[in-house]
C-alpha cells in the first residue's frame, strides 16, 4: 500500500458541487492506499463530525488557512483565486514536512479543478498526478455582451485574455505539466498530451439520492446554482416567459444566491411572473436540493461556460430529465436521451429554443418519464464513485510500479 498525499482545498461531506468533489475522491482513493489530506481549516468541523466514531487508521487529515483576517478576499471572483494561490502556499510547506517525516510515494492535487492556475503542490519532491482539471470553456461570449452588461462584459474579455495570453506562458503551469506524471481532464484536449487521462471529476451513487417523487400538481421547472452571469439564468426567466404565456398550470423555483439576485428578481417583477416564479433563497443543505429536483418535472441551467456540473449529474441521478445549452463539458454528462440540449446561439436564438424545449417536455409526459429513467441510468451507471475509485487505483499502481524519479 502505498502513501499517498491528497491536496483538496475543497473537500466536505454533506455537500454538493465541488466540495463533494474533494470528499467523494478522497473516500475512493482511501479505499486502496494509506492517505494524509490537507485541506482548509474551515471543513474540520463538518469532517469530525463525519467520522465522530473515530477516523480511520490509514486516513489522515491535516488543516491549513490564511488568519481570519483574509477571508474578505473571498468575496470576489478574482480575490478568491488569490486566496486560493495563497493557501496553496501553506499547503506546500506542509506538505513538504509531512513528507520528510512520512515519504509519500504520489502527491495528487485535487481541487480547485481548474488547469489555468498553477498547482503548487507540482514541486513537491514526489510523484505529481494533477486533476481532473479543465472543461470549461475558453470561448468570448460577445453575443451575451448585451445582456451581461458593462461590468460582466469586461470581466469576460479579462478572462479570455487571461486564459488564451497568460496560461500558456505561465512558468508555474509550464513546470507543472511537466513534472506531472498524469494530467487528469474533465473532456478531452484539442491538443492531446501523452499523460492526459480522461476523466469526469463528477460522480454519484445511489445512497445520496433520497426517493424521488413528483410532488408538485403544477409543471415546475426547477433551477439552482451561484447566481452568475455566465449561468444562465436570464436565459431561464426568459425562456419560462415564453412557455408559460401558452401554458398556465406552470411554474418556475429559482434557488441559490449570487450578484446577480436582485437583476433576476428585477426582471421576472418586469415581466410580470412574480405569481408563477418563485425565488426559494440559498438552500443550505444538500438533501433541501435534492428533495426540490425529485419533486420537479424539469431540471434547467442554462450555463454558457462551465466544467461539467454535479447538479445536473443529482438531477439525472433523482429520475429528472436536464434541459442545458449544448456545450463539450454538459455533452459528456447529458445524453440525447436523458435530456435536451439546445445549441449555443445568439440568446434570442437560444432562449425560443428553451422554451420550445420547455413544451416538447410538458406536452410528452411519456417522454418525460423515458428520459427520467435514461438519465438515472446512466448516472448511477457512467458516473459512480466506485468506478473513479477503480480508475484512481490503476493509476496509482501504474505509478508505484516504476521507481520514484523524485525520491528524497
Amino acid at each position: 500500500m502505498g502513501k499517498i498525499l491528497l491536496i483538496a482545498y475543497a473537500c466536505e461531506p454533506g455537500k454538493g458541487s465541488e466540495p463533494a468533489v474533494g470528499w467523494n475522491w478522497v473516500m475512493e482513493i482511501a479505499k486502496n492506499f494509506e492517505t494524509w489530506i490537507i485541506t482548509r481549516k474551515s471543513n474540520r468541523k463538518a469532517i469530525e463530525e463525519y467520522f465522530y466514531k473515530g477516523f480511520p487508521s490509514n486516513l489522515h487529515f491535516e488543516y491549513v488557512d490564511l488568519p481570519r483576517s483574509f477571508l474578505f478576499w473571498k468575496k470576489g471572483e478574482m480575490s478568491i483565486r488569490l486566496y486560493y494561490l495563497i493557501w496553496q502556499v501553506l499547503a506546500f510547506f506542509k506538505g513538504l514536512k509531512l513528507h520528510r517525516k512520512e515519504k509519500f510515494d504520489i502527491v495528487h492535487h485535487l481541487t480547485f479543478l481548474v488547469d489555468w492556475l498553477p498547482p503548487l503542490a507540482a514541486f513537491l519532491p514526489v510523484n505529481f498526478v494533477w486533476g481532473p482539471v479543465g472543461g470549461t470553456s475558453r470561448k468570448l461570449l460577445i453575443p451575451f455582451f448585451k445582456e451581461f452588461g458593462v461590468k460582466n462584459s469586461l470581466y469576460e474579455i479579462l478572462r479570455y485574455f487571461y486564459l488564451k495570453l497568460f496560461v500558456p506562458l505561465n512558468p508555474l503551469i509550464i513546470l507543472a505539466k511537466k513534472r506531472a506524471r498524469f494530467i487528469l481532464k474533465s473532456i478531452p484536449d484539442e491538443n492531446p498530451n501523452p499523460k492526459t487521462r480522461i476523466i469526469p471529476a463528477i460522480g454519484i451513487s445511489p445512497e445520496e439520492i433520497p426517493n424521488c417523487e413528483r410532488k408538485f400538481e403544477k409543471f415546475t421547472v426547477f433551477i439552482t446554482g451561484r447566481m452568475t452571469h455566465w449561468k444562465g439564468f436570464f436565459l431561464a426567466i426568459k425562456a419560462f416567459h415564453i412557455f408559460a404565456s401558452r401554458h398556465k398550470n406552470t411554474q418556475m423555483l429559482i434557488g441559490g444566491k449570487g450578484k446577480e439576485y436582485s437583476k433576476l428578481k428585477k426582471m421576472v417583477k418586469n415581466l410580470g411572473l412574480q405569481d408563477r416564479i418563485k425565488f426559494i433563497g440559498y438552500l443550505p443543505s444538500r438533501e433541501q436540493v435534492l428533495k426540490l429536483m425529485g419533486s420537479s418535472h424539469v431540471f434547467m441551467l442554462p450555463t454558457l461556460r462551465d466544467a461539467p456540473l454535479v447538479s445536473f449529474l443529482e438531477a439525472m441521478a433523482c429520475g429528472v430529465p436536464v434541459l442545458c445549452v449544448d456545450i463539450p463539458a454538459q455533452r459528456t454528462v447529458v445524453c440525447d436521451d436523458c435530456g435536451i440540449r439546445v445549441p449555443m446561439g445568439p440568446p434570442k436564438d437560444v432562449i425560443n429554443n428553451l422554451a420550445n424545449a420547455l413544451e416538447i417536455l410538458y406536452l410528452n409526459q411519456e417522454l418525460r418519464d423515458t428520459m427520467g429513467k435514461k438519465a438515472r441510468e446512466r448516472a448511477l451507471k457512467e458516473f459512480s464513485w466506485a468506478k473513479k475509485g477503480e480508475f484512481i487505483k490503476e493509476l496509482y499502481t501504474e505509478i508505484l510500479r516504476n521507481e520514484n524519479p523524485y525520491s528524497s
